[in-house]
């Protein structure tokens, strides 16, 4: 049994078609799994700070624009105030204040409300 050139190039692209079309598959599947799995991190992680916020909130409120300069000073931190606003900003938390006292904490990203 021979064979023609032809049938031998067209099986020849099927195969090549049947991997293309395998690998699409795989990919896209690959692809799904990889952006629930980011998902479910990016939200565990805005939960986590969420909660963060919520403890570092309920110690920290009240008090003095002193006492958040000497805190994030003391870790290190850089920071800078918006008098008009009532906002000191270090690194990527903005603190807000109710004339000197601290009424909150976000994110500088636009976490808060």
């Amino acid at each position: 049994m021979k064979i023609s050139r032809c049938c031998l190039a067209s099986s020849a692209v099927a195969g090549v078609f049947a991997v293309v079309a395998i690998w699409q598959f795989y990919a896209h599947i690959d692809q799904g799994i990889t952006l629930a799995y980011s998902k479910s991190v990016s939200d565990e992680r805005a939960q986590t700070i969420e909660q963060l916020q919520t403890l570092a909130l309920g110690e920290l409120r009240g008090k003095t624009r002193d006492d958040i300069i000497r805190l994030v000073e003391g870790q290190g931190r850089t920071w800078f105030s918006k008098d008009d606003e009532n906002l000191i900003i270090a690194d990527t938390l903005v603190f807000e204040f109710d004339g000197e006292r601290l009424k909150d904490i976000r994110s500088a990203f636009g976490g808060g409300d």
